[in-house]
């Protein structure tokens, strides 16, 4: 074994002029500037300023919701490793690792049973839970993590065939467990298996975070386990999303090149499959509908507006939009982006960087659109229509070494860019590549104002001398400011109320401040009028 280097002491990695932010002053929404590199201690090859334990085959990352911790799995070195985050820059501190307490060769702090090669990770609604899905020890692994990010390894799920850990549950469907979900509610965990070829459903107790197996779902010709539902689509499952309504659960099929569909009863979680769409080409499926860009299918994410789905696919090089009926959950194909130089299929549009796409993330305004180009080393941006989910190309970021595309902009630390993550306030993004070792930080640009929409309020005429007012800006984390009638502007809670109205009418107005500090420049309105 090589000599090991000493532990990083813990600097901050970033950019120090970082005011820039607020005024959108480094381009256009959604638009990255390279910030920093932080890589493995032992095998990082570039030349971050920054390196620690834990990194080597860094793929799967994970921003909490609070914009304070970054978690980033090394999956050569079996362990997780924990960032703190600056909120006001992004910029990220090194806080340790927990590797697998038998093969994690890192010298963490703290060590867990299941980590053998960490494929997916994913946080609890209520940040008080990881959880990370295992290839080698077939295993979900249990996190706690405590109010300032820290993490304490709270035990592990593993495969009821192959699983060769100690956990204390096993389940079946776990054989190579390479993606995991939580529901928007916090009461469901989902993890997909590629060997399995099957979803587990674990339900979930919020208040201490921990799992009890409950069902399984397998394919229908591949399917090796005893899950008690099968269906078409899922041989090779590697992704997995939960809607934000908490009414659907989509997963991505490497080896079926398809999607497939899951009604979710929010009641309890229980799945039921609703079908699947398969590539055009590959899809030797019985879904009932088929489409271009699916060859090779991992990664599924949905829009924020819960409107759209998307899918990314390693073998055709590209991403596929699907429209989603909010209603029923069922998808319609739209169409598909590919690489320009190796995508091997109809889409209507192609550009640069989506070579090998193998994972996306969406900013949480629903603007934009990233993916992993992990053949081109690089993060292919497009540009998202917020009411149709239509994508537009917009350029790439590629490896400063390896890149070997027109990408406008280099960047160290994405050779074999794998993982990557958007931050609830819309103001950083986080890469994992492979093979460099490496999390790479990007400043993403947020220019646009928010949209305020009332949600409910008085009726037009009322005799009520009250009135309970609540709305919403389409980006999460905005603040507001309200005004009734003459009254100034003011920061204001959703829902405000107003007691002790006068007789006659009323104007209540309010607009969403984003994370930037983009104003909503037409506020909402509401007029009522009080009767006498």
């Amino acid at each position: 074994m090589s000599p090991r280097l000493p532990r990083a002491a813990g600097p901050a990695i970033g950019l120090a002029g970082l005011s820039l932010l607020a005024s959108g002053a480094l381009g256009a929404t959604g638009d990255l500037t390279s910030q920093a590199c932080v890589q493995d201690n032992d095998t990082g090859t570039d030349a971050c300023t920054t390196s620690v334990d834990g990194l080597n085959g860094a793929e799967p990352v994970v921003a909490s919701a609070d914009r304070k911790s970054v978690y980033v799995a090394g999956g050569l070195d079996d362990a997780v490793v924990r960032f703190d985050r600056v909120a006001a820059s992004g910029d990220l501190v090194p806080r340790g690792c927990v590797d697998d307490d038998d093969t994690g060769p890192e010298t963490c702090a703290h060590i867990a049973a299941g980590l053998d090669f960490p494929r997916a990770l994913a946080l609890s609604p209520d940040g008080g839970s990881l959880y990370a899905a295992t290839a080698i020890d077939d295993a979900v692994v249990r996190f706690n993590r405590a109010a300032d990010g820290s993490l304490v390894p709270a035990g592990c799920v593993d495969d009821e065939d192959s699983g060769p850990d100690t956990c204390a549950q096993t389940a079946p469907g776990l054989d190579e467990a390479r993606g995991i979900a939580v529901s928007p509610d916090g009461d469901s965990v989902y993890a997909v298996s590629q060997t399995d070829n099957a979803i587990v459903h674990l339900v979930r107790t919020p208040a201490t975070g921990a799992l009890q197996f409950r069902a399984c779902i397998d394919d229908n010709d591949t399917g090796p386990d005893g899950c008690a539902i099968d269906t078409d689509g899922l041989a090779g499952a590697s992704g997995v999303a939960v809607s934000p309504d908490g009414r659907s659960v989509y997963v991505g099929a490497l080896i079926d090149h398809a999607v497939v569909a899951f009604e979710r009863n929010p009641a309890n979680g229980a799945l039921t499959p609703l079908g699947c769409i398969d590539d055009n080409d590959n899809g030797a499926d019985g879904c009932a509908a088929d489409g271009d860009g699916l060859n090779g299918a991992t990664d599924v994410q949905v829009s924020r507006d819960g409107r759209s789905v998307y899918a990314a696919s390693q073998f055709d090089h590209a991403v596929v939009r699907f429209s989603r009926n909010p209603a029923n959950g069922a998808l319609l194909h739209r169409g598909c982006v590919q690489d320009n130089d190796s995508g091997i299929d109809g889409c209507a549009q192609d550009g640069d960087g989506l070579a090998g796409a193998i994972a996306l993330a969406i900013s949480p305004d629903d603007r934009s659109v990233y993916v992993s180009g992990f053949g081109d080393d690089a993060i292919a941006r497009l540009r998202r229509d917020p009411a149709s989910g239509i994508l537009t190309p917009l350029g790439c970021l590629d490896d400063n070494d390896t890149g070997s595309e027109e990408c406008a902009e280099s960047a160290d630390g994405l050779n074999a860019v794998f993982g990557i993550a958007a931050t609830l306030d819309g103001r950083s993004l986080y890469a994992a590549a492979r093979d460099d070792r490496a999390l790479a930080a990007f400043v993403r640009d947020d220019s646009t104002p928010p949209e305020t929409s009332i949600l409910k309020g008085p009726k037009r005429k009322t005799r009520k001398r009250s009135a309970k007012l609540a709305f919403r800006s389409s980006e999460p984390l905005s603040k507001f400011r309200c005004k009734l009638d003459r009254a100034k502007y003011r920061s204001c809670p959703s829902p405000r109320r107003y007691r002790g109205l006068a007789p006659g009418r009323h104007t209540f107005k309010v607009r969403g401040i984003d994370p930037s500090g983009n104003q909503d420049q037409t506020p909402a309105k509401r007029h009522w009028k009080v009767k006498r």
